[in-house]
């Protein structure tokens, strides 16, 4: 074989060696293409995981009133219905802010902070026999504030947190829980 076959072979062989730049080009805008379809998966998950922290936040300050004002002996003045107008009351009702700067639970929002949740506490009191009567409808007649205590035999501690960032019935998480003598 000439040397001037072997010589046009060998050099049309280096000329197809590695890749063109169209074929780089090509390559990039691929990659690209696969990048920005993940990345909307990325920030959904992110999301997803600011939100499952929040729920937890919420569900736990929830929990953590509910079991505080269980914890309390049954006539306790936090559990008491109480009437500050001297009529007679048929609950009490308490609110209080979770502040983004203190992270801690107040009872007004401060001009330098914001609200992150905002924790309402309902008390209301029956007597037993709200629970025996023959109605279909348990705790319909709640007592007010100027009921003898020894007709009361149970409290209905109702705890709302909300999340005002969220709407819908995902933004308010509700624990009822009774307290009885």
């Amino acid at each position: 074989m000439p040397e001037s076959t072997s010589r046009a072979a060998s050099q049309r062989g280096r000329a197809q060696a590695g890749f063109s730049l169209i074929e780089t080009l090509i390559a990039a805008a691929i990659l690209l293409l696969i990048l920005i379809g993940i990345l909307p998966l990325f920030e959904r998950s992110r999301m997803n995981l600011i939100q499952g922290y929040d729920a937890s936040r919420v569900s736990n300050a929830t929990i953590e009133n509910s079991e505080r004002l269980l914890s309390l002996p049954f006539n306790s003045f936090l559990t008491n219905v109480v009437d500050d107008a001297g009529g007679a009351a048929l609950m009490t009702q308490r609110t209080d802010f979770w502040l983004l700067e203190g992270d801690t639970w107040a009872d007004t929002v401060p001009a330098s902070d914001r609200a992150q949740f905002t924790r309402t506490t309902t008390i209301q009191q029956y007597s037993v026999g709200d629970a025996t009567d023959d109605d279909l409808f348990i705790f319909e007649t709640p007592r007010d504030s100027t009921t003898q205590a020894n007709q009361i035999h149970m409290k209905r501690i109702l705890t709302d947190v909300v999340n005002p960032r969220l709407d819908g019935p995902a933004a308010t998480f509700r624990i009822v829980a009774v307290h009885t003598y």
